[in-house]
């Protein structure tokens, strides 16, 4: 993680960044987590870091596309963000939504 940290270092030195869409599609779901609160705690430290990017247009401009569904705990421990956060699949396990097979849902 510590080379994401510094990428959103360094974006958040950029004092006029106007724009901002990141994408993630994290396959850590390799096995089902016996303790929940495990994974809530990796998805709020990996969302943490972009709270301090600063994107100096309306908040519609920065935007967070996750590849699975925050859970309540998740939220939770993400609290307020800068940014709009977009969930655009579902979390499955395996790499696969759990239904189907198909992570992007």
């Amino acid at each position: 993680m510590a080379t994401w940290n510094r990428l959103c270092s360094t974006l958040s030195s950029m004092k006029s960044l106007h724009f901002l869409r990141i994408y993630i599609h994290q396959d850590f779901f390799f096995v089902e987590p016996r303790d929940p609160s495990l994974v809530a705690e990796y998805v709020a430290g990996l969302l943490e870091p972009l709270k301090a990017i600063d994107v100096k247009c309306k908040e519609s401009a920065f935007e967070v596309s996750i590849g699975w569904r925050l859970t309540d705990l998740e939220r939770q421990m993400i609290g307020e963000v800068p940014f709009q956060i977009k969930e655009v699949g579902e979390r499955g396990y395996a790499g696969r939504k759990a239904s189907d097979g198909n992570p992007y849902g």
